[in-house]
């Protein structure tokens, strides 16, 4: 496995969420992408609408970085 520091972001057409992490490559086959919890989704809170097909995302008290 390979490790680098990185900013990560999400953003949509309102705002803008950056913060730093630290991720990791692998040469081996995944079927599909992982994000992880540390580094990421320990810092959101994700609500689920199925029968929409949406996913509702916020901070939480955790997270690191800037909201602009």
């Amino acid at each position: 496995m390979r490790f680098g520091d990185v900013e990560l972001e999400l953003s949509d057409d309102v705002s803008v969420w950056l913060w730093p992490a630290i991720v990791a490559f692998s040469a081996a086959p995944l079927p599909y992408p992982l994000l992880g919890h540390c580094g990421c989704l320990e810092f959101i809170n994700a609500k689920f609408l199925d029968a929409d097909r949406l996913v509702e995302l916020e901070t939480n008290r955790l997270y690191p970085g800037i909201v602009a």
